[in-house]
This record gives C-alpha cells, structure tokens and sequence, in this order.
C-alpha cells in the first residue's frame, strides 16, 4: 500500500459524512502500525478539514463540550493520533471515554453517566479516526472485542518496508522526505455525495476483505461510503478508483499491508 492511499483512505473516511444513506451510523477508520509508521503524519492530512478535529488526547468533559459542534455540524470527524494516550489515566475514566467514543461512532452520544437522565438531548454523531501501535492493539483488542469498540470501526493493519531508511537518507540531506505532494482536498458543492451502486464485483472483493474483521455491518457501511467518496473524487479519472481500491483493501485483510513511501 502506498502513502499516498493510506491519505486518501483517510481523507475519504472523513468525507463519508457527506455520503446520504438510510444508515446512521458513522463509524470510522483504526489504524494499526510500528512505531515511527507514520500513523500521525497520515491521520494529521485530516487538518485540511475545517470540520475535522485532529486530538492528541481527550476526556469526558472535552468530549461532552464537543458534542455541540458535533450537533451543529462544526466537528464531523474526531481524529486521535495516539489513541493508546486515552488508557493511560484510570481505567474507570477510560472506560468513560471509550464508551462516549463508541456511541459517537454508531447510536449516538446524548449525556454523559453523571449528567440528569431526565433531560432531553439530542443524539450527537461523529466518525472516528485513530491510530496505535501494535503493542496497544493486541493488549486491548480482546477487551473492544467484548465491549463491541472493535466491531465499530474498520480495522487496517500494515508494517513498514525501508521507510525508515529512506527517511533516514533524507535527515542525513538536512531534507525533509516530501511524501504527500499529490494530495488534492476537494469538498463537495452541494454538500452532498450521492451512494452509489457498488458492482458485484466490488462487493465480492469486500466479502474477502471484511471476514478478517470484527463485524461486517458498521464497518461494510464505511467501506462502502468510502467506495463512493472515492468515486465523487475521482469521476474523471475512474480508473483511479480501481487502482486506490486495489492498493488498500490487503490493510484490511488477514495479513495487512506494506506500506511503501
């Protein structure tokens, strides 16, 4: 997999809030690598996005002050660069916060346990991005498998292939590694990207893909509400799509990804 796709795939989850369904759940993207995996750098594309908050960390009082701008449309997508940081407090608070992110991803976050009941509030809705090393993801996964946080997202895994070499000619140079030039942000006008109807084939494809994942409902729905933003993006370019699918979908597989730089 390319650089280059992880960022599209990145930008697009962010953008399948613009995709109109009958489906309400959100969802999101977990991104599962190596230290030093550019993890950070590929989730930090999300700051093109004026309605995309990029965290480094969060607790319950930021989330129930963010549920506002989620209501209002201003925050569509909450990003974590390292979601290992939200397990490093309590396991009380964490638990807390990890179940205000799960319902922001799928039936929607109303009030927080300590708040009045008896209050009526709007559900508020967000996709959910994050990134963590493999270590944080095996002394975890057994734990969101039970609680249903797995089953919320769609899983991509991938190792590195002389990355860090290449990177490291670079800093030898005094140079900075250019890696995401080709990047193009482009929202759409009517604010609005149609569904669209996924070939048979693609929907074959998707089958091989999502059984390595911890469900196939919420993280089918993202995929295939990425499947159409890249469509959106690429109209006049279609063969991109194609190409973009192809070079991504092994992440999700069994055995995850290369990434190449």
């Amino acid at each position: 997999m390319t650089y280059q796709t992880l960022i599209e795939i990145v930008s697009a989850t962010h953008l399948s809030h613009f995709v109109t369904t009958s489906h309400h759940s959100r969802g999101g993207l977990m991104i599962v690598a190596p230290p030093g995996g550019l993890k950070t750098t590929a989730i930090e594309v999300l700051d093109h996005y004026s309605t995309a908050k990029v965290l480094s960390d969060i607790n319950v009082q930021s989330l129930i002050r963010l549920r506002d701008d989620m209501l209002s449309g201003e925050v569509q997508t909450i990003a974590f660069t390292d979601l290992e940081k939200i397990y490093k407090r309590h396991s009380a608070v964490a638990s807390n916060v990890q179940g205000i992110i799960m319902a922001m991803a799928e039936e929607g976050f109303r009030k927080a346990s300590f708040q009045d009941q008896r209050m009526t509030m709007l559900s508020a809705r967000c996709t959910v991005v994050g990134g963590m090393t493999v270590n944080c993801y095996e002394q975890h996964i057994t734990d969101w498998a039970d609680t249903g946080f797995a089953r919320r997202f769609l899983w991509i895994h991938y190792r590195m292939n002389q990355t860090v070499a290449k990177l490291e000619d670079a800093i030898k140079k005094w140079e900075r590694y250019q890696i995401d030039h080709d990047f193009a942000v482009r929202l759409p006008a009517d604010r609005a990207i149609p569904a669209v109807q996924i070939p048979g084939a693609i929907h074959q494809k998707f089958d091989q893909a999502l059984k390595h994942q911890r469900s196939r409902l919420t993280p089918r729905i993202v995929l295939q509400r990425i499947y159409s933003v890249l469509v959106w993006k690429f109209s006049k370019t279609p063969k991109r799509v194609g190409e973009v699918l192809e070079d991504f979908l092994p992440a999700i597989s069994g055995d995850g990804a290369v990434l190449e730089i």
